[in-house]
Formats: structure tokens, sequence, C-alpha cells
């Protein structure tokens, strides 16, 4: 497995787990995994940690958002906080949601090297498309 594969696998599963875990909706987190951070030789798939480290990953997560204010947090310096299991590094930053707090996802890129918006984000129609400009 290439290491762009491991990242993938661990960032999916890291989503994954906490999505389903943590409870706390006043947050949108961000998550980057890192495999190979660790003291282990780097080999460590996420089918191989104990549900209890998942857990474990999760009540820190949490714990970690019940600690901070949605009205204080700054979107342009968000909070982070960094969490290990097995050999890989997990970064979270946290940003307030702004609407629906306590509700929808919490991860808000829940696929590697994409940031999932809830709601409508458009910047308004498209120009019309001129066949006649190319």
């Amino acid at each position: 497995m290439s290491d762009d594969d491991r990242r993938d696998s661990w960032h999916r599963a890291v989503c994954k787990e906490l999505e389903g875990r943590v409870k706390g909706r006043k947050f949108l987190v961000t998550v980057q995994a890192e495999p190979g951070q660790g003291e282990t030789d780097g080999t460590t798939s996420p089918e191989e940690i104990d549900p209890d480290a998942w857990e474990t990953l999760a009540q820190s997560t949490e714990e970690w958002l019940e600690g901070l204010n949605p009205a204080s947090t700054d979107p342009d310096d968000p909070p982070r906080h960094e969490l290990r299991v097995a050999d890989v590094r997990i970064e979270l930053s946290a940003a307030a949601k702004k609407q629906k707090q306590g509700t929808g996802s919490l991860i808000a890129n829940p696929f590697p090297g994409i940031i999932a918006f809830e709601g409508s984000h458009s910047a308004g129609p498209a120009d019309p498309f001129n066949a006649d400009d190319e």
C-alpha cells in the first residue's frame, strides 16, 4: 500500500469513527491524519485498532470540543487539537457552525483533500455559455 493510500485509509477511518461516536455538533471539524508518526514501524491499519482506542479518541475529541466556546473561536485561526492512535498523528481543527448548531455533520472533510459544505454556498448563477467566444 502506498503512503497516499495509507493516509487516505486512515483519514476515512478517523472521520467515520469520530462522526459516529462524537455527539456534539456545534463545530465542523477538519481532520488531518498522518500515518507513520509514531514509535511503531508504520504498518498499522485502521482495521487493526481496538474499538476501545477509537472510543478513547472520540472521548478526547468530545471533551476538547465541549471546552470551546463557539462565539469566541476565530475562523482565521481555528483551535487545534492533536491526537495519536497507533502510529498515526491526527490533527483536528474546529470551526463554529453559524447555522444548524447541534445538528448535521461533525466532519468538514469526510474525504481526503475535499472539504464538504452544508447548505448553499453558491456565488450566483454562472455566466451564460456562448459557443462563439471560443
